[in-house]
C-alpha cells in the first residue's frame, strides 16, 4: 500500500520541480500529474491508513489485575513512544491527503487560451485559393518547406509540448516535434512536412496540437477528445513525386 502511496505523490512532486525549473519557451517534462482515478486510489489509501494509526493510537490493552490503591501505574516507554509516533504518522497522512486534494484542484484548473493559425508560408497555392489566405491549401512535394506559426489568444503558461496530426489520404498519424515556442506560447514549424509524416499523395488536414507537454496523447482520435489540448488546422495537398 505504501507503493501505490508514495509512487503517484512523487511523480507528481518531480512533475512541479519540473514545470518550475523549465526555461521559458521551452518543452516541459513529459511527467504528468496524478489522474482521477489515480488521486482516488492513493486518497482511499491514505484513508485506511489513517484509519489504522488512529486505531492503534486510541486503543488500550485490557488490564489484567487491578494495581494496588495507592499505585499510579506509569504507561512503558515503548507504549508511550507508540503513541508519539502515532500521532506523527497521522498528522503526516493527513498532511498527505491535503496534498493530494491540492493536486486534483489544480490540475482542475488548468485551462489553456485557444489557438489559431497566423502565419502559413511556403508551397505553392492551390488554383482555387488565394495564396495569401491562412485557409488556403498548400501544395507541397517531398521536402518542399513550410513555415506555420499558431498564436495563443492570450499568454499560455510554460511547459508546453507540440505534436502534429495528419488526416486524410492514408491512416491519421500523430507525432510530437521540437517547435520554436515563444514565452507568450506562440508556436513556430517550419521545415518540410515530410520530415515529421509519412504522406500519400493526395489531401491533408494538418493539425498543430498544443498542449501541456505531460499529457501527451496516445493517438489521433486521443488528441481531438482531449479537453486540454487546443488545436489549430490547415490544409495540405502533397504532390506526388515527378
Amino acid at each position: 500500500m505504501d507503493d501505490e502511496i508514495l509512487g503517484p505523490l512523487g511523480r507528481a512532486q518531480r512533475h512541479d520541480e519540473d514545470a518550475m525549473n523549465a526555461e521559458p519557451g521551452t518543452v516541459g517534462s513529459l511527467h504528468r500529474p496524478l489522474d482521477a482515478q489515480e488521486r482516488a486510489r492513493v486518497l482511499d489509501g491514505l484513508l485506511q491508513r489513517l484509519d489504522g494509526e488512529r486505531g492503534l493510537a486510541t486503543s488500550e490493552p485490557a488490564a489484567t489485575s487491578k494495581p494496588p490503591a495507592k499505585a499510579v501505574p506509569l504507561a512503558p516507554v515503548r507504549e508511550r513512544r507508540g503513541a508519539r509516533w502515532a500521532g506523527v504518522t497521522m498528522l503526516a497522512l493527513a498532511l498527505a491527503a491535503a496534498l493530494v486534494l491540492w493536486i486534483g484542484r489544480r490540475d482542475a484548473t488548468v485551462q489553456l487560451p485557444g489557438y489559431a493559425i497566423t502565419a502559413l508560408e511556403g508551397g505553392a497555392a492551390d488554383v482555387r485559393s488565394d495564396p495569401r489566405a491562412l485557409d488556403r491549401t498548400v501544395v507541397v512535394g517531398r521536402g518542399d518547406a513550410i513555415t506555420v506559426v499558431v498564436t495563443p489568444d492570450r499568454p499560455a503558461p510554460a511547459g508546453l509540448g507540440v505534436w502534429l496530426v495528419a488526416r486524410g489520404a492514408g491512416p491519421a498519424q500523430l507525432v510530437r516535434v521540437d517547435a520554436a515556442i515563444a514565452p507568450s506560447g506562440a508556436v513556430k514549424l517550419e521545415g518540410p512536412l515530410d520530415r515529421w509524416l509519412t504522406l500519400a499523395p493526395g489531401e491533408w488536414t494538418i493539425e498543430v496540437v498544443v498542449g501541456p507537454a505531460y499529457r501527451a496523447p496516445v493517438d489521433a482520435d486521443a488528441a481531438q477528445r482531449d479537453p486540454q489540448l487546443r488545436r489549430a488546422s490547415f490544409q495540405v495537398r502533397f504532390a506526388a513525386d515527378g
